[in-house]
């Protein structure tokens, strides 16, 4: 907490935190060279490091600003990785004889197979130490290892790897085949997109796996105990940071509120499985061919009826002290209400906006710190983690702003 609360005071802006971050593999690179070191190995270890104290080192705002811009840098990356296998096929073509040609060829093809087997062969071995979910036909059956099988493309790291083999090395000479290994990592990259890129529908059509449950799971897991930790904490929260009871009470509700709604959809998901699985039941007895997965398509609508039941619960009276407010009308410029009998012995409202949204932000902090700990734990998936933080993220970017483009 004391790190990232320095490095926030030290580098505030997103700019200059995702332009670190950006620079990051190039000086790991760069530094590995100097030493006769590998530049790619030492640009993943670096990944990895900013990967794992990411959290630490960023803020909500830079984060919302490279998850805008990441994307497009992406598919301009992929982009260049395709021409950059179109420049080196094309170069071993013109530069090996013809009657090589067929060999290399089948020399790709067997690479592709022999990656497909090894492949199945790891997942198979590899199956009772992963993480599944609780049904075992999932991830153990057979069916799901061909699914991930055909679902593991070849692309920027294979090419990576191949290109940087050296042309020469210093006190040996002039590497032999390093152009063989260049077209057979094209051709094994060309091959995986568009041969198992083309059957992948197919044979998960063919695989018919069973609904996976475990991310939606172990995302109202860990919106239930980010929230039920914080609601344990919240006095304690309060007192630290000098808040009224007041202010203190009412983001107490609010999150009591959350917490019953993550309950509540956690049950109603409980219950659509349950459906669904009952439904298939029947039907599989009446028809056993007719493999009918109903109760899928409501899901979306059950998720809205929930947010906007949230919604009507946690939305403000239109009454202040027993008068009724008139209606928000169309015009942006009308007021909406005055009081000329201010008690000026009660505490401020601004006061009491400041301490709210103190105590939202501290609520905020605590909810990432258990977070990241259920992470490093093992309990949830990083996906879950970054659609979460997501949200938190927001939620701060509305209590405190973004930072001002200086």
């Amino acid at each position: 907490m004391q790190r990232s609360s320095t490095w926030r005071c030290g580098a505030r802006h997103a700019l200059v935190i995702n332009t670190t971050l950006l620079l990051v593999p190039f000086v790991a690179f760069l530094l590995a060279e100097l030493v006769d070191a590998s530049g790619v190995l030492a640009v993943v270890f670096a990944g990895l490091i900013v990967a794992w104290s990411h959290a630490g080192i960023t803020t909500a705002t830079s984060r919302r600003q490279a998850q805008l811009a990441w994307p497009f840098g992406v598919y301009l990356l992929n982009g260049a990785l395709f021409v950059l296998i179109g420049l080196e096929v094309q170069y071993v073509v013109h530069d090996v004889p013809a009657r090589q040609l067929g060999m290399l060829v089948a020399i790709t093809i067997a690479t592709w197979i022999a990656l497909i087997v090894v492949r199945y062969v790891f997942l198979t071995l590899f199956a009772p130490f992963s993480r599944t979910p609780r049904d075992p036909r999932f991830g153990h059956h057979h069916r799901g290892r061909i699914v991930n099988t055909f679902a593991g493309f070849r692309g920027a790291v294979s090419l990576a790897i191949a290109l940087s083999v050296p042309p020469s090395i210093e006190g040996i000479g002039e590497l032999t085949g390093r152009d063989i290994v260049a077209f057979v990592t094209g051709g094994v990259i060309l091959v995986s997109l568009l041969v198992q890129g083309t059957l992948l529908p197919a044979i998960v059509r063919w695989a018919r796996l069973p609904q996976d449950e475990t991310a939606a799971e172990e995302y109202e897991l860990a919106q239930r105990t980010i929230t039920g930790a914080t609601v344990a904490v919240l006095d304690d929260l309060a007192a630290e940071h000098g808040i009224s009871d007041e202010v203190r009470d009412r983001i107490r509700r609010e999150t009591y509120e959350y917490l019953e709604l993550s309950n509540a959809r956690a049950y109603a998901r409980q219950s659509r499985a349950d459906a669904a699985s009952i439904s298939e039941l029947e039907s599989m007895l009446s028809t056993p061919e007719a493999g009918n997965h109903a109760g899928a398509g409501d899901d979306a609508d059950d998720e809205g009826a929930a947010d906007a039941s949230w919604a009507r619960s946690t939305a403000p009276s239109n009454s202040v002290g027993g008068a009724a407010m008139p209606a928000l009308s169309a015009s942006p410029l009308e007021m909406i209400a005055t009081s000329d009998d201010i008690d000026l012995t009660q505490r401020s409202p601004i006061t009491r906006y400041e301490e709210a949204t103190r105590l939202r932000l501290a609520v905020l902090e605590r909810k990432r710190a258990v977070l990241h700990r259920l992470r490093r734990e093992g309990t949830i998936d990083d996906l879950v983690v970054r659609r979460i933080e997501d949200h938190l993220d927001i939620d701060e970017l509305r209590l405190r702003g973004v930072d001002p483009l200086e």
